[in-house]
């Protein structure tokens, strides 16, 4: 196996026999392409071109980013008070990887209705799902699902009975105990 930066004639190369490379040490340039060559064969080649990607983070990827969920709930809007609802975001391309989490406190009320709470980049369908935690703080964790009930917004279901968290599911939250649910979620964005 070999890789090539194929910017300028021969500004990169190097082969490594049996290995998988990493481009670490490797900065390419916008419009740079890399060449994966398997020499078993030799000829399985595949062409990637880089995009631009926004810099700062590790290996020139972008940062994780932080932005404030909007949640709402189907009949009346919960509040947060004295708790904290905190999202983060890494977006590379067209793909967005989302985490939000939303610990009640003092003051916190959960509204009525099913809960849902706003993406921070708008999706290009409905086919992503992701992994939820909703956790009665003292007492049970529960499991469930994250999926996106529209392009902007997500929704946590019950992943043994298939019921919308929100108020009363997937048990009677309590703000002094601390409740939280967590969720995270892999999309593509428009």
């Amino acid at each position: 196996m070999g890789w090539y930066v194929d910017g300028e004639p021969d500004a990169f190369h190097k082969s490594v026999p049996n290995e998988i490379a990493t481009l670490s040490t490797v900065t390419p340039a916008d419009n740079d392409v890399l060449v994966i060559e398997d020499a078993s064969d030799g000829f399985a080649k595949k062409k990637v071109t880089v995009a631009s990607l926004p810099s700062g983070g590790s290996g020139g990827f972008p940062n994780w980013q932080t932005y404030t969920p909007t949640w709402t709930g189907s009949s009346t809007n919960p509040s947060i008070g004295g708790g904290t609802l905190t999202g983060k975001y890494l977006q590379v391309g067209s793909t967005a990887f989302v985490v939000v989490e939303m610990v009640a406190g003092t003051g916190t009320n959960f509204g009525s209705g099913e809960w849902f709470f706003s993406l921070p980049v708008e999706a290009a369908d409905l086919t992503a799902v992701g992994p939820a935690l909703a956790w009665d703080v003292g007492t049970l964790k529960h499991e469930g699902i994250a999926w996106l009930f529209d392009t902007e917004t997500v929704q946590c279901t019950n992943r043994s009975n298939g019921a919308d968290w929100g108020s009363g599911v997937p048990f009677t939250w309590n703000a002094a105990n601390g409740d939280l649910l967590r969720f995270s979620i892999m999309y593509e964005t428009v």
